[in-house]
């Protein structure tokens, strides 16, 4: 049975390699062969226990001891030399179980094997004797002698399937004790054998070593790349996690004292040099990466960043090129230099961008590693720039603060690659938001709006969706506070559909009561009536409540959009709602009320025009109870009168009117008021009331028309209810103030002779006589027939005055003095009567002519009745009557002319009382030619 020493020799020759030198480190500080964890030495066994082992040693003993042949002594004496030699060997390894062996029982094997040489020196197996040997001196101890037994192996059977190993286990020996020519030599013999063997690639990597420990450094570095050309230069892709554990460790050094050579022979640029001498390879990687490492851990980062960047250089698009990038990002930021890996991570993403030929030459393995660096590299970038900007932001320095902008734009442009590259990725939400917040700093509104509701609707779901709905609105706000009023509108607008999306998308969050409200006011502002009032809506009745404040504001909204809409009880309700939801003495509650009485008078003005004035009358009143203190209460009030008087409600009216007076002395309706009060007091037989209140209206009243319409009637009331002082006074009132239309100026002023008359004050009347002729004098264009005919009738009138002074002079003694005084009066008389007749007005001038002729006839028979004088004889007394006839008849020749006059205008169609009192007075003066005129009076009576 033999022990494989393969893996426990290996362990032996690499601790050699603690002797070599690094610089500026010691011995003890470098890492060497030897600290790769040897192997446990594997015992091919039979199933024999320490108890059978023993039993077969002590059969072979019993064999021996016959004295048998030289073929059958030599065998039983290596099997019992192998047998004592596992013993000592199971003892070494296996020491609990059974004591360390001592010296005398490791000398058993070793005198069984030297007097089987002795005795039988042509011995068939004869290597393999002097290889247990050596293995024996070794588990003793004895070097020296277990170095001569393997150069006796080596030299005598080099056929020997040993050989390799005795030779190999010579050159570590010789690698240990630094004798390094020599170890050399003995691995240069395995190499020159050719024979694959798990030795061969052990002696190639140690006749490397033992040539670099010669400074023969390149002819050393030639063994290191036959032994990577042996085992990786065929590999399409070199998986190192495939090999076992031993050529794991057996490559990690190899590719390690490359490196420590081309430290030596003066870095990356070297190892370009030498592979483009030797043929470039597939694992030249490992080569940059492990100079790379060795700087790494002699802390020179530059020159380790150096190395990693020379073959990336080299080979951009080697699949292990964007590793060695990442290497050179993780070495500047573990070792302090944050600038140079922020510019190394730039250099990466720009070439390694998603899409790019580097990026489409790699696998589908590594493009995926590819997207997980660029997604963490490009938020980094984002990141350590966004940082910068609120640093520089906080800076008083103009110039330091002015790098914000820049560090922004900077920040902002690797956010947005990150998006346009990564938009299905899981994060890319949380990355939008902060876009959006790193442009809201930026005060760039429009643009961090796009970047929040990127976040908030658009981009895959994250903890902060709601955080960036809500902080887009912001930026809307904000943006909008910046826009020329032309331009706002728009803006406005689409903030507000940004407010209602959040609004759906988020309806737990706490926020969404305030948005919606604010949305439903924009609404509103925007004339979107009917959306307004419904996002109002919904927050008024939301469940659970909103903040009192916000319903308030909801029901405000919900109100004025109703008010908008025309639907005046859904706005009724909705201010009563705001109102009960307002402090007491809140600075809105005067306006919201007003707004409750508008909506109260609207639905009142819609009954009017529907005809149903009690329904309206009702909701105008109902506005006192709503909102006492309303200003559009005394228009209600009013406006309730109104329909109450359209009704019929005439008393209802009355009352509402009265309290409207006392209520709003003041009001600029109190004209109106006055007029239809009066209107109504006449409809409830009140007619003193409502010539009072048109006498007040006749003052008052804005309109001149209505003024003057108020005062005549005013008048007309008082003189028709038997008022005659209230008349007297209306009818004076009237024509002060209205001289205008003459006409009826002149009507009120023959209403106050008759007044006079009346009440027998002839002055007053006179008075008012002459001034109707004043005033029709002075009438100009106004004056008309009717001004005339008065004017000509109060001049009538006052003609009648004169000749009742006529008719009251007797003629009696002193007759002379008296019959002057007679006749003066009668021309003064004529002379007023003749006033009236110019006027042409045909009643007056019939009249005047008539009493005239009266007058002429009267004076006659006055003459004819006159006092005679005393004591006249009967012939003088005759004489004096026949003088008087002669006096008389001139007169009543002109009465009867006069009276003619008259008749004759029968003929122009007049026929009057006047006229038909000529007739008679013509008749009993000249009763041949007139009494036959009876006839002809009839047929003119029957005319007219």
């Amino acid at each position: 049975m033999r022990l494989s020493l393969s893996i426990s020799l290996l362990g032996i020759a690499l601790s050699g390699c603690a002797n070599l030198p690094m610089s500026g480190k010691s011995k003890s500080d470098e890492p060497t062969l030897a600290d790769i964890q040897k192997q446990p030495i594997k015992v091919e066994k039979q199933a024999l226990t320490p108890t059978d082992r023993n039993e077969v040693i002590e059969n072979y003993r019993a064999i021996l001891e016959l004295n048998p042949d030289q073929r059958l002594n030599s065998e039983a004496t290596r099997r019992l030399a192998d047998l004592e030699l596992e013993r000592s060997e199971t003892k070494l390894l296996q020491s609990t179980d059974e004591p360390v062996p001592s010296d005398a029982e490791l000398s058993k094997s070793i005198k069984l094997y030297e007097s089987l040489l002795r005795k039988d020196p042509n011995y068939a197996s004869r290597d393999l004797v002097l290889y247990q040997l050596a293995r024996a001196y070794e588990l003793k101890g004895d070097i020296n002698t277990m170095m001569l037994t393997l150069r006796a192996l080596v030299t005598q059977h080099p056929d020997s399937p040993y050989w390799q190993e005795a030779q190999f286990r010579r050159g570590e020996h010789f690698f240990v004790v630094q004798q390094f020519n020599r170890a050399e030599s003995a691995y240069k013999a395995i190499l020159q054998q050719r024979k694959e063997t798990p030795y061969y690639d052990r002696a190639l990597f140690k006749h490397g070593w033992s040539l670099f420990k010669q400074r023969n450094i390149e002819q050393g570095l030639d063994s290191f790349t036959q032994l990577l050309d042996r085992n990786l230069k065929e590999k399409r892709q070199i998986d190192v996690g495939k090999l076992s554990p031993a050529d794991q460790k057996l490559l990690k050094e190899t590719i390690r004292v490359i490196s420590l050579t081309f430290s030596e022979l003066g870095g990356a640029k070297r190892i370009s040099r030498y592979f483009d001498n030797k043929g470039h390879r597939n694992y030249e990687y490992m080569i940059y990466q492990g100079l790379g490492d060795l700087y790494l851990k002699q802390e020179r980062i530059q020159d380790a960043a150096d190395a990693y960047l020379a073959f990336v250089d080299l080979s951009p698009d080697h699949p292990q090129s964007p590793r060695l990038s990442v290497k050179v990002v993780d070495i500047y930021t573990e070792n302090g230099f944050p600038r140079r890996a922020i510019e190394s991570k730039k250099s990466f993403v720009q070439h390694y961008a998603v899409g790019s030929d580097a990026w489409n030459k790699q696998d589908g393995k590594n493009q995926a590693w590819l997207n997980q660096q660029l997604r963490n590299y490009l938020k980094e970038l984002a990141e350590y720039h966004h940082a910068l900007a609120q640093e520089y932001k906080k800076s008083k320095d103009r110039k330091i603060a002015a790098q914000q902008t820049k560090q922004g734009a900077e920040a902002a442009r690797w956010y947005r690659l990150y998006l346009d590259t990564f938009s299905d990725d899981p994060t890319a939400g949380s990355i939008s938001f902060l876009l959006g917040e790193l442009l809201f700093e930026l005060k760039k509104y429009p643009e961090a709006v796009i970047a929040y509701e990127d976040s908030a609707y658009r981009l895959p779901a994250h903890d902060k969706q709601a955080e960036a709905g809500y902080a887009a609105l912001l930026a809307y706000a904000a943006q909008s506070k910046q826009l020329p009023e032309d331009k706002r509108e728009a803006w406005r607008r689409q903030g507000v559909e940004s407010a209602l999306k959040y609004c759906d998308i988020f309806p737990k969050d706490p926020r969404r009561a305030s948005v919606l409200t604010e949305a439903a006011d924009q609404l509103l502002q925007l004339n979107q009536v009917g959306r307004a009032r419904g996002a109002a809506l919904q927050v008024a009745n939301q469940t659970p409540p909103a903040a009192k404040k916000l319903r308030r504001t909801a029901w405000t909204i919900a109100a004025h959009a109703a008010f908008e809409q025309k639907d005046y009880p859904a706005a009724e309700t909705a201010y009563q709602q705001a109102l009960k939801l307002l402090p007491g003495k809140a600075k809105e509650k005067k306006l919201l009320e007003e707004r409750l009485a508008a909506s109260i008078y609207q639905q009142g003005a819609a009954l009017r025009s529907q005809g149903n004035h009690k329904g309206a009358a009702q909701a105008f009143m109902r506005i006192g109870k709503q909102a006492p203190k309303a200003e559009i209460l005394s228009t209600a009030e009013y406006d309730a009168a109104a329909s109450l008087i359209a009704a019929g409600d005439w008393a209802g009216s009355v009352k509402i009117l009265e309290s409207y007076k006392a209520k709003y002395p003041k009001s600029e309706l109190i004209p109106e008021v006055n007029s239809k009060l009066a209107v109504a007091y006449m409809e409830t037989k009140q007619p003193l009331k409502a010539a009072a209140e048109l006498a007040t209206l006749s003052t008052q009243a804005s309109s001149p028309e209505l003024r003057r319409e108020a005062g005549w009637r005013s008048a007309e009331l008082y003189n028709k209810a038997g008022k005659e002082k209230q008349a007297i006074a209306a009818y004076k009132s009237y024509i002060k103030a209205f001289p205008a239309p003459v006409e009826q100026a002149m009507e009120g002023g023959q209403k106050l002779v008759e007044l006079y008359h009346k009440r027998g004050e002839k002055g007053k009347r006179d008075w008012w006589l002459k001034e109707l002729i004043k005033i029709d004098a002075g009438a100009g264009k106004q004056r008309s027939d009717r001004t005339r005919y008065l004017a000509a009738q109060a001049s009538l009138q006052l003609a009648e005055a004169n000749m009742k002074r006529f008719q009251g002079i007797k003629l009696k003694a002193p007759l002379e003095k008296n019959l002057k005084r007679k006749k003066q009066q009668m021309q003064t008389a004529i002379s007023a009567y003749k006033k009236a007749i110019k006027y042409g007005v045909a009643e007056v001038t019939t009249s005047a002519t008539y009493k005239i002729g009266e007058m002429y006839r009267q004076f006659g028979t006055a003459l004819m009745e006159s006092e005679r004088p005393k004591g006249l004889n009967t012939d003088e007394l005759e004489q004096y009557e026949i003088l008087l006839e002669e006096q008389a008849f001139p007169f009543e020749e002109k009465a009867i002319s006069l009276y003619e006059s008259n008749i004759e205008r029968v003929s122009s169609g007049i026929y009057d009382e006047w006229v038909k009192k000529s007739f008679n007075a013509l008749a009993k003066l000249l009763p041949g030619r007139y009494a036959k005129q009876e006839k002809r009076e009839a047929w003119i009576d029957a005319i007219n």
